[in-house]
């Protein structure tokens, strides 16, 4: 051992706390920076396959950035572990587990950037990039008895620094009555055995042309869907011949009450309290990106960093084929 660290150690009983606990978190930080890593290069030890062309004859080809880059014999074009996620190319490795913990606990992006020691807009990319890659699973098919239904978000242009329209104060009401193309449309279908579907319709009221170009391709058509009496549910359901039921607005269940849209009204209220309470509002861009956020938290029963990293590293693995 050196002497200077010899040193340094005897030196540190002498310190004060706030100096402790800087290199408290500096040697946490490497900890958690060779954890980052070993769950990054698992990904390409287990399935060795080019990200460019699927090719599976790859050599090593050096380092970089701690990670192991590799060469593909194929197209001869060279990536790493990261190369084709929305997490390629982030900086600060060792504090990605930290800001997941923040994640998991729906921290404001202040209190992310002051723990952390980063700038606020590296906070803020940070937010976003993870929230694409925790995006949920397109694979799986709602099945069974599937409840639908939409609720609405005032339209925001939080944080737009060139405004086309007049700036409200927060919250604020909307100049037209009813449901207008001033807000947005969140759609959430849900079924019996806990998986769901959440994801922006557009503007205004919920349109049938969406529900066959998105949410058809997430629904087993042998499943029965509930929904209110809205008459694009209604000619949806028509066009592709679904079986479906509908629940009129002024009663609150259906059938004996096992046709219902209870579960979907109730997840619309944690989410718009979990938005206005926790985040003062979004921006309706950013918006599906907390629409995963939420349903990681609501689906997944994820205790820890390192889970959650293991468990949406192994999906990504997945959809892009690697």
């Amino acid at each position: 051992m050196r002497k200077y660290v010899k040193e340094f150690a005897a030196k540190i009983p002498a310190l004060k706390h706030d100096e402790r606990l800087v290199i408290k978190n500096a040697l946490e930080s490497v900890d958690d920076y060779e954890k980052i890593c070993d769950l990054i290069e698992a990904r390409l030890e287990k399935n060795p396959v080019c990200p460019h062309c699927s090719c599976k004859k790859l050599q090593k080809f050096g380092k970089a950035s701690g990670l192991q880059r590799y060469r593909c014999k194929e197209c001869g074009r060279t990536f790493n572990a990261l190369t084709g996620t929305p997490l390629a190319k982030l900086k600060k490795r060792e504090l990605w587990l930290k800001n997941l913990s923040h994640m998991l606990n729906s921290s404001s992006l202040r209190k992310i950037a002051e723990e952390l020691n980063i700038n606020l807009k590296t906070a803020f990319k940070w937010r976003h990039r993870f929230c694409r890659w925790i995006k949920p699973d397109t694979q799986k098919k709602l099945s069974g008895v599937i409840e639908a239904d939409e609720t609405y978000f005032l339209r925001s242009k939080k944080g737009c620094r060139k405004l086309n329209c007049k700036p409200r104060k927060r919250g604020g009401r909307a100049e037209k009555r009813g449901i207008s193309k001033e807000h947005g449309c969140v759609f959430t279908a849900k079924d019996r055995y806990t998986h769901g579907f959440e994801h922006v319709a557009g503007v205004g009221n919920i349109k049938t042309h969406w529900l066959k170009k998105i949410f058809l391709k997430r629904m087993n058509p042998e499943a029965i869907l509930i929904t209110d009496g809205a008459r694009a549910y209604r000619k949806f359901s028509y066009d592709c011949n679904i079986n479906h039921t509908y629940v009129p607005r002024n009663r609150r269940c259906g059938k004996g009450g096992v046709f219902h849209i209870q579960h979907v009204n109730a997840y619309h209220e944690r989410i718009k309290t979990w938005i206005n309470r926790k985040f003062r509002g979004v921006a309706t861009k950013y918006l599906n990106h907390y629409l995963y956020w939420r349903h990681e938290l609501e689906n997944k029963h994820i205790t820890g960093p390192v889970e959650l990293f293991q468990a949406e590293y192994k999906r990504v693995q997945y959809l892009n084929g690697t």
